[in-house]
């Protein structure tokens, strides 16, 4: 069995070492987001738009972002497009996956043209998170049975 397919309700994913941004508008997403991940270990940062999330991203590296699509100030897809602009290594490699109620092919497509390597829809369930991160970060340290 996968590192994909083991993630199912009651385990734990250890992420100690991590960093992940986490990227909405609505406060109480990114406060379900971080409870989601509180007990991976990772350091978990929180922006409240796009143009913040892109000052946060161009001042630290992180292992995976979570972006909102619809924001004020600067949306998930503009800020996308100005993370992979970045003169820095990490920039063009580092994972962003899409948080939005909203799901299309078309949505999809936008998101891949902007630089968004995959989506999640919300509300967001545990299971499907932990198969994300176990999908786009493989040398994390894999999930475990929750204690």
């Amino acid at each position: 069995m996968d590192n994909n397919s083991q993630a199912v309700q009651g385990e734990i994913i250890d992420l100690k070492g991590k960093r992940i941004l986490v990227v909405d508008d609505v406060v109480t997403n990114r406060e379900i987001l971080y409870l989601l991940l509180e007990t991976s270990g990772a350091t978990i940062d929180q922006a409240a738009d796009g143009e913040e999330a892109v000052r946060m991203f161009s001042r630290n590296k992180y292992d995976l972002v979570f972006m909102d699509l619809h924001m004020p100030v600067m949306n998930g897809y503009n800020a996308t497009k100005n993370i992979r602009s970045l003169p820095l290594l990490w920039a063009i490699s580092t994972p962003i996956i899409s948080v939005s109620a909203e799901s299309s092919v078309e949505l999809h497509a936008k998101c891949r043209a902007v630089g968004i390597n995959d989506h999640i829809s919300k509300p967001v369930a545990t299971k499907d998170l932990y198969e994300k991160i176990a999908k786009w970060m493989p040398n994390a340290s894999g999930l475990g049975k929750a204690v």
